[in-house]
């Protein structure tokens, strides 16, 4: 590379002030000719990465975590009591069906000595399967049938006035938003997020005892 012509301006003083330097009519074509090792050459590029930084968020990873319409996540399920309180939670993958889920967290979520009459659920737990497996445990399944249902209907319509008592599980989701930590699943490992998520429940029960 050839060496180029550099005219230094005579008002250039090293020690001067930064408002100073910057009113030198000189000042640019002086750093332009500066020695090609006093020089960096950085590439301007477009992407994703700066230097140490992460524009865009990485991806969820990890153990049970699965896609969904709006992107990836993982699917709580939580078996609250009669009073309105959480007695059991278990952490899934969020493609699964809630229908397939429903027996898993029911058996890891209660002691055996807890011992209940009924269940009450959505229409997304209609399955004829999963009425059938309470059944064989005395359970009754309160659950209105989905409206694209095409097998007769065996739900009787006079259960069906307990579930307007459904809410109170919505309830300790809307308990849930109010710690950040559980609001969105940090922890790499499930177990890990579902500690925090118990420690949240004690939490609520503590605070409604």
């Amino acid at each position: 590379m050839a060496n180029a012509a550099c005219r230094v301006p005579k008002s250039f003083d090293g020690l001067a002030q930064a408002a100073r330097l910057g009113g030198g009519r000189d000042l640019g074509q002086y750093l332009v000719c500066l020695h090609p090792r006093a020089r960096r050459e950085v590439r301007t590029q477009m992407g994703r990465n700066l230097h140490g930084r992460l524009v865009c968020a990485g991806k969820k990873r990890g153990p049970d975590v699965g896609k969904t319409k709006r992107g990836k996540g993982t699917k709580l399920m939580v078996l609250a009591s009669q009073e309105g309180l959480p007695v059991g939670v278990t952490v899934h993958s969020a493609s699964p069906h809630e229908s397939t889920l429903a027996q898993e967290s029911f058996e890891h979520s209660l002691a055996p000595s807890y011992k209940i009459e009924r269940l009450i659920a959505d229409k997304a737990y209609d399955s004829d399967a999963l009425r059938r497996y309470f059944d064989l445990r005395g359970i009754e399944l309160v659950c209105p049938h989905r409206s694209n249902r095409k097998r007769q209907k065996i739900q009787d319509g006079r259960s069906l006035r307990r579930y307007k008592k459904r809410w109170k599980v919505e309830r300790i989701f809307s308990w849930l938003q109010e710690y950040r930590r559980c609001l969105v699943r940090w922890e790499w490992y499930p177990h890990l997020y579902r500690a925090f998520v118990v420690i949240a429940f004690i939490m609520m029960l503590v605070k409604r005892f």
